[in-house]
């Protein structure tokens, strides 16, 4: 459902921004990544409920959350390839939270893709002069094609760089919050006690001094 409501919240976005045009696209990108949050963070509650009722019913912890988030937690051993930490062990879980977020990176791959539009009209007319002389100018069809080339550097991998380094700078922060937000409400649903450095599920803890 919550992969859904991203799809169609991205394309109704995407819509009005190619409707208007201006700066209307890059806000319309701003509000897809605040919606997005949003639905990363509805999906995350939905699946801690789940697993909680899940668990309740059946009387037994079928998927106990506190080794869950004590292997998120865990920091990999010195020279451990990723693929043996803890943490790998969740692919699964991070191909559901993280669907969410597909269409807002393709809506921001082509908001970067559409600054190609921003190039002034004066060189916009002179690639097209060069576009008509390239069969019989070499000069002309060197020209363009160096041009056109840059173009396409500067308005679409460059910023697309910059939004990567962005994540990645933005990410330890991010993940550390989202980490802690659902660790609380694990705990409020009655899931995790805190124990030691790390947790273990509430009826496990039952008879354990801490």
């Amino acid at each position: 459902m919550f992969d859904f409501l991203s799809y169609g919240v991205t394309l109704g976005l995407w819509r009005l921004g190619l409707r208007r045009g201006g700066i209307v696209p890059w806000l319309a990108g701003i509000v897809d990544i605040g919606a997005a949050l949003l639905l990363f963070t509805g999906l995350g509650a939905a699946l801690l409920l789940a697993i909680a009722v899940m668990n309740r019913l059946a009387g037994v912890d079928i998927l106990p959350l506190g080794p869950i988030f004590a292997d998120l937690r865990s920091a990999p051993l010195p020279g451990q390839p990723w693929l043996e930490t803890p943490q790998a062990r969740y692919l699964w879980l991070y191909a559901m939270l993280f669907s969410t977020l597909v269409p807002t990176l393709i809506h921001a791959g082509l908001s970067c893709l559409s600054l190609a539009q921003w190039a002034p009209m004066g060189l916009r007319k002179r690639y097209v002069g060069w576009i008509d002389r390239r069969d019989d100018n070499v000069c002309a069809e060197i020209g363009v094609t160096v041009v056109l080339g840059l173009t396409w550097f500067v308005s679409f991998a460059l910023p697309l760089v910059a939004l990567v380094w962005l994540v990645q700078s933005l990410l330890p922060l991010v993940g550390e919050t989202y980490l802690q937000l659902f660790e609380t409400l694990a705990r409020w649903l009655g899931q995790i006690d805190s124990v030691g450095p790390g947790y273990i599920p509430q009826g496990w803890a039952n008879g354990i001094d801490v």
